[in-house]
């Protein structure tokens, strides 16, 4: 399976279940920002008020911490909607 696949597998599972337990791979990173987290991807969402989920922008993760610019760009798209 590809990191294509693997980020597939988990917005098909969050669609089927309405959320993922496993904080792995899916986590809450404050401010009403949530990541899924296929290795070594990131891929940044936030959900709308008809439980629909937009995902804002994607990186490859190089660090521990989510880089605060990363943050600040999902951030700005929630403001937008």
């Amino acid at each position: 399976m590809d990191e294509q696949d693997d980020f597939l597998v988990l917005v098909k599972a969050l669609a089927e279940k309405g959320q993922i337990f496993n904080k792995e791979k899916f986590r809450n990173e404050g401010d009403k920002i949530f990541a899924f987290k296929p290795k070594p991807n990131r891929f940044l969402c936030f959900f709308t008020e008809g439980k629909k989920v937009i995902v804002t922008n994607g990186f490859q993760k190089k660090q521990n911490k989510l880089p605060a610019n990363e943050k600040e760009k999902a951030k700005k798209f929630v403001r937008t909607i």
